[in-house]
């Protein structure tokens, strides 16, 4: 090859910015022709340009970001790697290399390129972002937070630091700050709905709700399909009760994701509140599985779909293994040295209606010189922010507060005991319990039902609603109490002016059987139970609780199909109507799920309740409480004993009114709604507990109406 050509082959190989290839072809003509000055000229000027050029080429560059935006992480790192060769000082090249490690999981090699990136960029806010994200992965928060700040400090719109500094900041004493980071994340690219879902969840988890749908419906409409998103969206509906919309989201969730069976239980739950039972051969068909083998399930949307305790209780464990993470830093489990012992309820919502109606209760009415009381509560946007009770000894309002700042305030505390009044009854604001918050942690539930955590110790409950071998439901150990376990209320009477049957739509004349409880616990075997009554009993109508359009229009064409005049089924209008519940013959509860302020309401005034003793605890606690009243034959075992019974009472009205009086009468006596009784109870179930636990004794099935189990301690003084 003749040194011209040579010449031209190099030329061409440094025009293509193949400058170390070029180099040595220049190198080798003036092996052979050391008198070209051409070759010798070209050469020294390559080297020149060589020791200026920082950067590959622009086409070099877009090559590799095409790759790694593509996915083909692999194909981008080993470009990166081949380039440094030649450009050892290209902050691109160490930058995307780190960046393509991090992608790999492979941080100790994204470190040691993200360092030197910056290095040769200390202007750049990417570098700092990257490492930032390496510490970030490896645990070393305080290191992540210093570069994600300094990353805002180069460029204060730097996306990813805005985005992971917000999620950093939320767990910790500034929450508020978390949100503002997230806020300016989705401003800066409205289009990106994993920030936007990522500002929606943490708007959930601070109690803001409305602002959370709103963040959820604009990563909707960056993202359509983005089911995640929806299903969260299905889910804040259901907190405000639009089961219709709520319905809507997760029949789309399904539709996208067959698989999802949190999604699937979801839409069974919101089908249940409209009184649509379309759903019952859908889940007859996925019932072996539904939340063991997909998505785990919230459990307040399984308790209803059937009363089998054992398939509940795997289907909780594996919803709590996810919800309850626990922490390595939780609080130690030492009993306080106070005098008094210190107990902590737990309430997420005090508006809720079974919650609130026991608050007073228990934060008012214990023995305050044998008991310190804390009641911390989290109350969201969607309520009204002023308690229904006021005069509690320690009240912690941690709406809008943060993890950290709401798990220092209860390390500091220093509880004994601390009791969960929500289990899963509404949302779950911090992760209390999985941080054991005190030394023993207790259930007394609004839930019922296991809540499938070994975080929780005891369960308070009675031999009713948990009888002797009821045990392998639960993962708690049972504390049963000598009477109900049902806290009694204050005053279950509300005052509200009189009204006629007439007025309330019901017949002058004609048995009137009633069911106050929320029309999600009605099942269809249940309603034509129902039915059958109605056909039987001549002129006896149903009078049934206030509840949407939607449902009451299914609940009647239920009834037309079997036979059943609609004009028969008679809805509540309004609250004040339920409150005439006196005007009723025979309240029907319901089986599955039994009603329970409902119920109290109803034996409070007077009116005969009929239930069955299933075998979950939703299925029992009206038995425990008719039980204590020691009106056992208002307690059916079986739906047809059910029916026999509430046809007996209906056709036999000197019967139903002495079971009126022996009502009336045992209640005036009876411990169901003696509150002093019951928190003396409660506090001799406390005494016991930590007894056995400051002797180094482990939990054990508790009876108060027995003698203490085997290896049990009597109770000690309360100071440690």
């Amino acid at each position: 090859m003749t040194a011209s050509v040579s010449m031209t082959n190099a030329r061409s190989l440094e025009q293509d910015h193949k400058l170390e290839d070029a180099a040595k072809a220049y190198g080798e003509i003036l092996s052979r022709y050391p008198q070209n000055e051409d070759a010798r000229a070209a050469l020294a000027s390559l080297r020149d340009r060589m020791q200026h050029i920082d950067e590959p080429p622009r086409d070099i560059l877009d090559t590799i970001t095409n790759n790694f935006e593509r996915g083909d992480i692999a194909a981008a790192a080993s470009q990166c790697a081949s380039e440094l060769n030649r450009y050892r000082k290209s902050y691109a090249l160490w930058a995307t290399l780190g960046h393509c490690h991090l992608k790999r999981g492979a941080l100790n090699e994204a470190a040691t390129c993200l360092n030197k990136a910056i290095e040769l960029g200390p202007d750049k806010a990417d570098a700092y972002a990257f490492m930032a994200l390496v510490s970030h992965r490896q645990g070393n928060l305080a290191n992540a937070t210093a570069l994600y700040r300094k990353a805002l400090q180069l460029d204060p719109q730097h996306f990813l630091a805005l985005q992971e500094l917000g999620q950093i900041l939320l767990r910790s004493d500034t929450p508020d700050q978390g949100i503002t980071h997230l806020q300016s994340a989705c401003a800066r690219a409205p289009e990106n709905a994993r920030v936007q879902f990522a500002l929606g969840c943490a708007l959930r988890q601070m109690g803001r709700l409305q602002e959370a749908e709103t963040a959820f419906s604009a990563a909707l409409r960056a993202d359509p399909d983005y089911t995640a998103a929806l299903a969260n969206l299905g889910e804040l509906r259901l907190l405000k009760e639009d089961y219709e919309s709520a319905l809507d989201a997760f029949l789309q969730v399904s539709q996208k994701e067959p698989q999802n069976d949190r999604a699937r239980a979801a839409k069974f739950h919101a089908m249940a509140h409209l009184g649509d039972w379309s759903w019952t051969s859908e889940y007859a068909s996925q019932r072996r599985y539904l939340g063991l083998q997909g998505t785990p399930c919230n459990p307040q949307h399984l308790v209803h779909l059937e009363d089998n305790p054992d398939l509940l209780r795997l289907r909780t464990q594996a919803f709590a293994a996810q919800a309850f993470q626990v922490s390595a830093s939780a609080i130690p489990t030492k009993p306080s040295a106070a005098t008094r012992l210190k107990l902590g309820y737990f309430c997420s919502n005090p508006h809720q209606t079974d919650t609130s109606a026991a608050l007073e209760t228990l934060t008012l009415g214990h023995d305050t010189s044998q008991f310190e009381i804390f009641l911390y509560t989290t109350v969201s946007d969607e309520v009204d922010q002023d308690l229904p009770i006021e005069g509690v000894e320690h009240h912690r309002d941690f709406s809008g507060a943060g993890e950290a700042e709401i798990l220092a305030q209860i390390t500091a505390d220093q509880l004994d005991i601390a009791i969960d009044l929500n289990g899963y009854t509404s949302e779950m604001r911090s992760p209390f319990f999985s941080q054991r918050v005190a030394p023993l942690q207790i259930a007394l539930p609004g839930y019922p039902g296991t809540m499938g955590s070994t975080q929780y110790d005891y369960l308070i409950t009675d031999a009713k609603a948990c009888p002797a071998g009821s045990e392998r439901y639960f993962d708690e150990f049972l504390v049963r109490m000598p009477h109900s376990a049902h806290v009694p209320t204050p005053d279950l009477a509300t005052a509200a002016p009189s009204k006629t049957r007439t007025e309330c739509g019901l017949p002058d004349d004609g048995f009137v059987f009633c069911s106050f409880n929320d029309v999600s616990q009605i099942d269809k075997n249940l309603f034509g139970t129902w039915m059958e009554l109605l056909k039987t009993v001549e002129h006896s109508v149903l009078w049934l609780g206030r509840t949407s359009e939607i449902a009451q229009t299914n609940l009647k064409n239920a009834a037309e199909s079997y036979g059943i005049d609609t004009k028969r089924i008679v809805f509540a209008a309004d609250v004040e109507s339920e409150q005439q519940r006196h005007l009723a013959d025979l309240f029907l509860d319901t089986i599955i799920v039994n009603g329970t302020t409902k119920v109290s309401e109803a034996l409070w005034d007077g009116l005969p309740v009929l239930t069955v003793a299933g075998k979950q605890l939703a299925a029992r606690t009206s038995a425990s409480k008719l039980q204590t009243l020691q009106l056992h034959e208002l307690i059916a075992t079986s739906l047809s004993a059910y029916k026999t019974a509430a046809l007996s009472l209906a056709k036999n009205p000197e019967e139903l009114k002495s079971l009126r009086r022996r009502l009336a009468q045992n209640k005036a006596i009876s411990p169901l709604f003696d509150r002093r009784q019951y928190l003396k109870d409660l506090e001799r179930a406390f005494d016991t507990m930590i007894a056995r636990h400051r002797q180094g004794l482990p939990p054990d099935h508790l009876d108060l109406a027995k003698a203490m189990p085997s290896g049990a301690v009597a109770p000690l003084s309360r100071i440690a």
